[in-house]
């Protein structure tokens, strides 16, 4: 009979099967490593991320001054803006006013005098109230005409008012005091 030893055989089953276990533990070890490599690099990350944060905030309140100067800023622009369009329809009105006087003293016949000169009559801002003397009612008329020219500053002039009065002095004939209403704003 022949004598077989198994020992062998198993021993060597044996050891490759702890050979096996051993592989399969350095395999787990090593993906167990390269797991917390991973979660190290990532928790790494989460850190890095919140300091940066923490500086975006700390920075962002620097800013906030800044931002609040830039709304000041904004504001007086604003403020400015509206005085600028205030000085604008001042000078648009100015420059209306001018023009009508300039008219008027281009217009005006030579025997008549303005006493007065008065604009924005009963709330009216483009009504100029025109007073004045004159020798002759014909020169009031001349000077209502004058005032009518197409392109002018002064349109729809009213006589409202003609009074006459006599001299005292060495003129012996009559003076006529007279009230003129005018609309400005022909041509700019």
């Amino acid at each position: 009979m022949i004598k077989i030893n198994l020992l062998p055989v198993k021993e060597a089953k044996r050891r490759k099967q702890m050979l096996l276990f051993v592989y399969i533990g350095l395999v787990a070890v090593v993906l167990m490593a390269g797991m917390a490599w991973f979660w190290w690099v990532q928790y790494q990350k989460v850190n890095d991320l919140n300091v940066l944060i923490q500086k975006v905030d700390e920075e962002s309140k620097g800013y906030e001054g800044k931002i609040q100067e830039i709304k000041d800023l904004q504001l007086k622009e604003t403020a400015l803006e509206s005085f600028r369009s205030v000085i604008k329809s001042i000078y648009d009105d100015q420059k209306t006013v001018l023009g009508a006087l300039d008219q008027m003293a281009q217009d005006l016949p030579d025997d008549v005098w303005l006493n007065n000169t008065e604009q924005g009559q009963d709330k009216d801002s483009n009504l100029l109230t025109i007073k004045g003397d004159s020798l002759s009612q014909a020169s009031i008329q001349l000077l209502a005409n004058r005032m009518r020219k197409p392109g002018g500053f002064l349109t729809d002039p009213i006589v409202q008012e003609i009074t006459v009065r006599q001299n005292a002095g060495s003129f012996n004939g009559s003076v006529y005091t007279f009230t003129l209403k005018v609309k400005m704003g022909g041509s700019k």
